[in-house]
C-alpha cells in the first residue's frame, strides 16, 4: 500500500501521543475497528466521505455515536480528521500506525508468494531463515501463485525480492534475445 505523506504525518502524530500516554494497544485496537467499519460498511464510509453532510454535523453525529465507547485520544483524533477533511486517509493511517508498531516490536510483515502450499515443517524452516536474514520477528502473509513456477517472491512494504523461477527465466530470455540495435 502506498501511503500518502499526510497520512504518515497524522499517523506519526497519533503514534507519539499514544506512546506518551501509554495507549498504543488501545488506539491500535480502536482504529482497527474503525478501519474495518470503513472498509466493510458502505453507509459508514458514505457518512464519512460525503460532502452532502457538513463537517459540524458529522462531528456531532460522531460524538453522539462514539464518545462514550472510544478513548478520548482516538475519538478526538478521528474528529480532527473530520475537521481537516482527511477522513479518507483512515485506511492508510491505520496501516502506517500498524507499521510503526511493528517497527517498535522489531516485527516485520512479509507478503510471500509461493508456487505451492508448504507443509508445517517447511513453513517453520522458511520463517526461521527469514528471521535470521532480516534480523526481525517475522509475520508471513502467504499467497499461492502457480505461475511463478518455483522459488519465492517476497514483498516488504514497497520492496519486492523476486526469486521466482519465472523471473529467472524471463531474465535469461532477455539475455539470449539478439540485440536489434545496429552499431
Amino acid at each position: 500500500m502506498i501511503i500518502h505523506p499526510l497520512a504518515k504525518r497524522y499517523a506519526k502524530a497519533l503514534w507519539e501521543l499514544a506512546e506518551e500516554r501509554g495507549q498504543i494497544e488501545a488506539v491500535l485496537q480502536q482504529l482497527g475497528v474503525f478501519e474495518a467499519l470503513f472498509q466493510s460498511n458502505q453507509l459508514f464510509r458514505w457518512f464519512l466521505l460525503t460532502p452532502a453532510i457538513g463537517k459540524r454535523e458529522k462531528i456531532k453525529i460522531f460524538k453522539n455515536l462514539f464518545a462514550t465507547s472510544v478513548s478520548s485520544l482516538c475519538c478526538n483524533f478521528l474528529i480532527l480528521l473530520i475537521k481537516k477533511g482527511r477522513q479518507n486517509y483512515l485506511p492508510q493511517l491505520v496501516f502506517e500506525i500498524k507499521r510503526l508498531y511493528d517497527v517498535k516490536q522489531n516485527r516485520l510483515r512479509l507478503k510471500i508468494i509461493l508456487p505451492v502450499e508448504l507443509d508445517k515443517e517447511e513453513q517453520n524452516q522458511l520463517e526461521q531463515r527469514l528471521k535470521v536474514f532480516f534480523h526481525s520477528d517475522i509475520r508471513l502473509d502467504k499467497t499461492i501463485d502457480k505461475s511463478i513456477l518455483g522459488g519465492i517472491v517476497i514483498k516488504i512494504d514497497d520492496t519486492v525480492y523476486d526469486l521466482s523461477l519465472r523471473n529467472q527465466l524471463n531474465n535469461l530470455s532477455r539475455l539470449l534475445k539478439p540485440d536489434k540495435r545496429v552499431f
